[in-house]
């Protein structure tokens, strides 16, 4: 649940940064969710929303405030796309979606698909480009495990469009229990690229012989991960 408010809260942000004076009427976005689940779940004794109507529901949050600033009005063009593999999720969010203001948009800005985020990345990536120079985007990628997106797909992402942001979850735990000598040779082991060295660093971290700063300065400095936030 605090995962989905990060990403509400980002997005809301993210327009108001984008947009801070006064002279500014518009902004064209896109907002990708690759592993969007059914739109709804549970959480200790009651159901919420998860993060396809959160997202939807940021967007129109900060398009109103924006709006009452401004003399001439503020307007979000925001085209969405929620994804998932498994078809009841998608079969579900579109109920729910049905049930909500945003019931109209539905194949219009906001497309669902039965799919992989993979599968999709190349259509999604080309209606991007097509919809403005600009290439707004962010792209929540809060994948099930370790191995569902490829760093190939990601560079593809930053290579072909202006402005994307992606957010990526990775989930170091399940790989670190599950790495072994074999996992750098499989196919999702070549996914995120891990070869030896990684390997080794991330399995550094099951034992408590090296400190957990320097566990995380070793793993920045390796090609793969550098740069990135530990």
């Amino acid at each position: 649940m605090a995962k989905h408010h990060v990403f509400e809260r980002y997005t809301e942000r993210y327009i108001e940064i984008l947009s801070p004076t006064l002279a500014k009427r518009e902004l064209n976005l896109t907002i990708v969710d690759g592993f969007c689940g059914g739109g709804l779940y549970s959480f200790e004794d009651r159901t919420v929303p998860g993060s396809p109507i959160l997202l939807v529901r940021a967007v129109r949050a900060a398009e109103a405030r924006l709006a009452l600033a401004r003399k001439h009005g503020f307007r979000v063009h925001a085209d969405y796309f929620f994804i998932d593999r498994k078809q009841t999720h998608i079969e579900f969010l579109r109920d729910q979606l049905a049930q909500t203001e945003f019931a109209n948009e539905v194949g219009r800005s906001i497309h669902l698909a039965t799919d992989t985020f993979e599968s999709r990345a190349d259509a999604i990536i080309t209606a991007i480009r097509a919809k403005g120079s600009s290439h707004r985007a962010l792209f929540f990628l809060d994948q099930y495990g370790w191995s569902a997106v490829s760093f190939q797909t990601i560079r593809r992402i930053f290579s072909e469009l202006k402005n994307p942001e992606v957010i990526i979850t990775f989930s170091v735990d399940s790989l670190i229990d599950y790495l072994t000598a074999e996992t750098t040779r499989m196919k999702s082991g070549q996914a995120i690229e891990l070869d030896a060295s990684l390997g080794e660093a991330l399995a550094a971290m099951k034992t408590e012989a090296v400190s957990m700063d320097t566990q995380c300065y070793e793993l920045r400095r390796h090609p793969v991960l550098r740069g990135v936030s530990l």
